[in-house]
């Protein structure tokens, strides 16, 4: 069996331990719906004016979807 970033697993006959595939798989699912994830959250603070607008809750989602652009746009 393979150890692979400090866990062992069952590998099947291509030597691919499943836990990685599927991690695999969903951060491909995700680095393919990126433009779209990115564009709605754009959207969202362009139709809410963004966080300075709104307070208690909507303020600190909004906050976190201003952060989240940030980082995608940010080298």
């Amino acid at each position: 069996n393979p150890v692979m970033i400090g866990f062992a697993c069952d590998a099947d006959e291509h030597g691919i331990c499943p836990a990685t595939q599927k991690e695999a798989i969903a951060n491909a699912r995700l680095i393919a719906a990126a433009p779209e994830l990115l564009a709605a959250c754009q959207s969202m603070i362009e139709v809410t004016g963004g966080s300075e607008h709104w307070q208690g809750e909507t303020h600190e989602a909004l906050k976190l979807i201003e952060a989240a652009i940030r980082k995608a746009v940010t080298a």
